[in-house]
């Protein structure tokens, strides 16, 4: 693959420093920020403080300047307290910093000060996180830190919470670990609670943490939190040290990620220092190398690297060129080397033509990932695909994501996790396959569903929650002898899959998940790991996509063809079939006066009939056909379609209390939304490549 130049931008009135990336004036385009430290410290024990802030346009255009940019710039030897955050919920982003020993809030679009606070402590500038300790929607508390001891925890009135001592690492990471709706903080080897009380401490462990990262590594359902320090182990989040890795002198980062999607969980990327270069130990001729583990902490391989360099930073990067893929970034290496995108085998699959340190996000609002390489001088932006810079951005901001909000040296980071499904609801027992996957894909076509909670296949637990893609399978030839269980091949415990005679079904559509989520999350490249010529991939999205309250899953209407093409990107790749479905009616008559029905979401609808026909790709208007259904049977009808229970209806079920619930379906009308799709499968002319599946339909 090739990481195509797209742009370039001349940083040096900034005066050299760290960069931060977030769409500070809300027009659908990111900036940067380049915030520079100070100098003339021993950065070894005392915290930088920032100098200037100074902010441009990604088309290179200087928007404002906070600070003296003309003094000699600090080193990148620790942490700069700057972080993008809306921390004031009005909607647009602020630039969070501590500049002459004060915790300044600047207002993003112009660089006016809005807030402006004491520090708690002298010292209390090394980095600032950003965390949820008061339970609300909205991260909206902030942990100082001073560089390796002392912590303090602030409201968002800059009020102290509490304070904390320890070996704090590097850079402590907040997260919902326990899922009670309140952080906890990874303080470098403790883990503490919203409160502050400690939980736990890992035990045996030298130096410091460099970098944390939280993620269901094992594949049992539950986050487990992997720290890279001494050495790179795992733990769990009831603080049982479920494996340490041995094999390197000295880990520094790591990071998590699906870099093997064939295999179990999530793989771990680290960086262990093999020979430091700053004359410790009289040693001055430095090197590292990277390494891989496994789920299980098994060592999969290691670099054995020829060139010089010890100072290399790894991170995970996601959805480069929108594939969906999970890749190892390693960028400051020295020796010559420039940054580089590694696949999990190794093997080098973007290098950049620029050196210097490395930022990543959605920069232009399409759905994927690109990079920016930056230096005292210049910053280049990189792209898998080409940009056309006169097109106007769209308007719609840019979600603050955590990990942009979140910034650091030292990257930690997060995956989320995969909600554990229970067995389906289907009245048949799940069968284990009686052959091995390939076995079966040597023979039958495979039909994978890819979308969100009105698709998903749903345990008893659930009842009578349904989704069309888990009872699709009764209208197709010999149901009778349908055999299903969970998806062999597949890294997440919800995937069904319905084998029939010469098909097998494979949903992996997953609630909450919008066509944006479901590729970052790697559900996207868990079906490529399998997708096979003569395959077909369905995939229904609009619901989420279009939930502006939830940043991670949120893509602006004119963004998303866009956040489709990897689909069909994925599918050209592999001689497969994409068909894409608009999404299924809400029982939505009573928002209007007349008890009409309207279809849901049209404005994703008409940009998924408009990508579909500039692709050529098939679509299959369900949105239109399910309202129309809806308006004919009549809204009090409708609720048998739709999850309207009655408190005690379904005692041993999540909706035993009742539900009235307009979006989701129960299995009367997944049932009849499936005949519907089924009805249009039928009746698609204009081409025969829905020939094979209709082939594959029951007579009735």
């Amino acid at each position: 693959m090739e990481a195509k130049l797209i742009g370039k931008i001349d940083i040096s009135k900034a005066g050299g420093g760290k960069g931060l990336l977030g769409d500070i004036d809300g027009d659908g385009r990111m900036e940067l920020v380049i915030v520079q430290a100070d100098s003339g410290i021993d950065d070894r024990y005392v915290p930088h403080q920032i100098t200037c802030v100074t902010a441009y346009r990604l088309s290179g255009e200087l928007m404002w300047q906070v600070g003296d940019a003309s003094g000699r710039p600090g080193n990148f030897g620790s942490d700069f307290p700057a972080q993008i955050y809306d921390i004031d919920c009005d909607g647009q982003l602020e630039i969070l910093c501590v500049m002459k020993k004060r915790f300044l809030v600047l207002e993003g679009s112009t660089g006016r000060i809005k807030k402006d606070y004491p520090l708690p402590g002298e010292n209390a500038h090394d980095c600032i996180i950003i965390a949820n300790l008061s339970g609300g929607e909205h991260a909206k508390e902030i942990l100082l830190k001073d560089r390796y001891t002392h912590m303090w925890a602030m409201s968002n009135d800059f009020e102290v919470l509490w304070t904390h001592e320890g070996n704090l690492g590097h850079f402590p990471w907040a997260y919902d670990v326990d899922g009670d709706g309140y952080d906890e903080v990874m303080a470098g080897y403790d883990l503490l609670d919203h409160t502050g009380k400690l939980r736990w401490s890992c035990k045996n462990l030298e130096d410091h943490a460099d970098c944390l990262w939280v993620g269901d590594v094992n594949g049992d359902g539950k986050l487990e939190i992997a720290v890279g320090g001494s050495v790179t182990c795992l733990y769990s989040i009831e603080g049982e040290e479920l494996w340490r890795y041995e094999g390197s002198i000295e880990s520094q980062h790591v990071a998590l990620g699906r870099f093997l999607p064939e295999e179990k969980g999530l793989q771990v990327a680290g960086l262990d220092r093999i020979r430091r270069g700053d004359g410790h130990k009289g040693q001055w001729d430095g090197r590292d190398g990277m390494f891989l583990l496994d789920c299980e902490g098994r060592e999969v391989w290691k670099e054995d690297r020829k060139t010089k360099g010890w100072l290399t930073i790894v991170d995970a990067l996601s959805n480069w060129n929108g594939d969906g893929r999970d890749y190892i970034l390693a960028y400051r290496r020295g020796g010559g080397e420039n940054p580089a995108l590694y696949n999990g085998k190794m093997e080098k699959e973007v290098t950049f033509s620029q050196d210097g340190y490395v930022l990543h996000g959605d920069l232009l609002g399409r759905g994927r990932e690109d990079v920016i390489v930056y230096n005292g001088q210049t910053a280049w932006i990189f792209s898998g695909t080409e940009y056309d810079w006169n097109t106007p951005p769209s308007g719609k901001p840019i979600p603050q994501t955590k990990r942009l909000y979140s910034s650091t040296l030292y990257p930690g980071g997060c995956v989320p996790l995969a909600s554990p499904e229970n067995r389906v609801q289907t009245g048949k027992e799940p069968l284990q396959p009686e052959e091995s996957f390939q076995k079966i894909r040597q023979r039958k076509k495979r039909i994978f569903l890819a979308g969100d909670s009105t698709m998903q296949s749903y345990g008893a637990s659930a009842a009578p929650q349904t989704g069309w893609g888990q009872v699709w399978h009764q209208f197709l030839k010999g149901d009778e002898d349908c055999k299903i269980y969970h998806s062999p091949d597949s890294a997440f415990s919800q995937a069904m899959s319905y084998e029939l005679e010469k098909v097998v079904i494979d949903n992996r559509a997953m609630a909450g998940r919008s066509s944006r989520s479901f590729r970052e999350e790697g559900r996207l490249a868990d079906i490529g790991a399998v997708l096979g010529e003569g395959d077909y991939l369905f995939a229904q999205f609009a619901h989420n996509d279009a939930n502006k309250g939830k940043p991670e899953r949120y893509v602006p209407a004119e963004a998303f063809g866009d956040s489709l093409y990897p689909y069909l990107e994925l599918c050209r790749s592999r001689k497969a079939t994409l068909v894409l479905v608009t999404a299924i009616a809400m029982r939505n008559c009573e928002e209007s006066a007349d008890g009409i029905f309207q279809i849901s979401f049209p404005e994703y609808r008409e940009a998924m009939i408009r990508f579909a026909r500039e692709q050529n790709v098939i679509l299959l208007d369900m949105g239109k056909a399910t309202t129309e259904y809806c308006q004919e049977i009549g809204g009090e009808a409708c609720k048998k379609l739709f999850l309207w229970t009655e408190p005690g209806e379904y005692p041993d079920s999540s909706h035993r209390g009742g539900t009235k619930d307009n979006a989701h379906l129960q299995k009367e009308g997944a049932v009849a939304f499936a005949g519907i799709l089924t009805r249009l499968v039928r009746e698609y002319e204009e081409d025969g490549r829905l020939d094979e599946i209709k082939s594959l339909l029951a007579s009735r």
